[in-house]
């Protein structure tokens, strides 16, 4: 399933982060896996979700590569704390359901849009804090984009 959430046309921007990360995984199909998944996977899976729904982006594979990207770009992560996301069984499950081929020909397709999400995530106030994220899990989403400079997410790279 594919849902696009809290872009700026939606009035759920206002949603407190905890609430629109739940709304996410719910439209998303993903909250059954999220509450399998041990308290270290949850915690990784907390800090990519939380990508998708500030970005405004969500779970095709296209936009999956994209969330990637902003993470890499947009957030303060570290290349060894971004290793164990892509560690966790869940993403070792969609490597073997897609296959190394369609990874790899999606990456080389996406670098166009990598491009653009570097150079906009240069026009942030600042980098979302990777590691930090459980202190605005009580603030609204817009409140966070506007703190950030996360905006005009409808001219994002697609």
């Amino acid at each position: 399933m594919s849902v696009v959430l809290l872009n700026p046309d939606q009035t759920d921007a206002n949603l407190p982060l905890r609430e629109a990360l739940n709304q996410f995984r719910k439209h998303a199909g993903l909250d059954g896996k999220f509450a399998a998944a041990g308290l270290d996977s949850r915690t990784l899976l907390d800090q990519h979700d939380v990508i998708h729904v500030l970005f405004g982006l969500d779970t095709s594979f296209k936009q999956e590569a994209m969330t990637d990207y902003w993470t890499l770009f947009g957030t303060d992560a570290r290349f060894v704390e971004l290793r164990k996301y892509f560690d966790l069984p869940e993403q070792k499950e969609l490597v073997a359901e897609f296959g190394w081929p369609k990874l790899i020909m999606s990456t080389i397709l996406s670098i166009p849009n990598a491009i653009r999400i570097a150079v906009r995530s240069r026009n942030m106030k600042r980098k979302w804090v990777w590691n930090d994220y459980q202190r605005y899990l009580d603030v609204p989403v817009s409140d966070i984009r506007r703190e950030y400079g996360i905006d005009n997410l409808r001219r994002q790279p697609v």
